[in-house]
């Protein structure tokens, strides 16, 4: 047994930043939300209940939680209008005070450890996402004017998950999943070569990891997406498919890994 060692380099892990914002629409392809500030997860924290027996308590349940989370940014895309509410007729109008629909919602978190700089992330995914209306206070330009920021409240209805409690939102941290996988599985969530961005359902996504090939690869896999044949360019950690298989190129030349792909519905 050796002694317990503390301040390894290794150990010092920290999360920091948000970027790679996506709205998932329940109809059509993913978009982009540029300008997001922070998102800042506030669990709707379920209470304990404690059970007592001759004045004392013997058990004390949690509550499950529920996923919610408060949302700042700089601007929104106009494809999240129809989400806070709002909507746009002829003439450029807008009109505000609508019917809210439901969404899906991705953003990216980022991980450092210790000295190496090496940098890792989690990528959020949220379903059945619900927006409560901005606040927007204007005010008089200055000399030192600051731009306006806007903020909502979001709560989520959970998703039935197998063999789990129900939950609206789950997280894939590269640290822990199959690298190949997980490059693959960026290209269908950000979009690819013949791919069209998407939110797959939480049950396609655990089927994808569970049944995708072992590897050994230790570098992030940057998947470019589905070919007929071999692309004419490529750099060192590049991936494609083809023909159902998956090549990676090597610095030099694309490398068939002679094994199908799964795909991600």
């Amino acid at each position: 047994m050796s002694r317990l060692q503390w301040d390894q380099s290794s150990e010092k892990v920290y999360e920091l930043g948000v970027d790679r914002g996506v709205v998932f629409p329940p109809v059509g392809e993913g978009f982009v939300w540029n300008g997001l500030v922070s998102v800042n997860e506030t669990p709707d924290s379920g209470e304990f209940s404690a059970y007592y027996m001759d004045g004392d308590p013997y058990y004390i349940q949690a509550q499950p939680d529920n996923f919610a989370a408060t949302i700042e940014a700089y601007t929104y895309p106009q494809g999240l209008e129809p989400f806070i509410g709002e909507t746009t007729g002829a003439g450029g109008i807008t009109y505000t005070g609508q019917t809210k629909g439901s969404f899906g919602l991705s953003y990216r978190t980022l991980i450092g450890a210790g000295d190496s700089g090496l940098m890792e992330y989690k990528i959020h995914l949220v379903y059945n996402a619900k927006l409560s209306s901005s606040e927007k206070s204007y005010s008089t330009t200055t000399d030192s004017p600051e731009p306006l920021t806007f903020s909502w409240d979001l709560n989520a209805v959970p998703v039935d998950i197998l063999g789990r409690r129900d939950t609206a939102h789950i997280v894939i941290d590269s640290r822990k999943t199959n690298r190949t996988a997980f490059g693959v599985f960026e290209g269908y969530l950000y979009g690819a070569n013949a791919i069209t961005s998407r939110l797959p359902s939480i049950s396609a996504i655990q089927t994808f990891f569970n049944t995708f090939p072992t590897n050994n690869r230790t570098e992030h896999l940057n998947y470019r997406g589905i070919y007929s044949a071999s692309p004419s360019s490529g750099v060192l950690g590049d991936g494609v498919s083809i023909n159902g298989y998956l090549w990676i190129h090597n610095g030099t030349t694309w490398v068939n890994q002679n094994y199908l792909v799964p795909t991600v519905l």
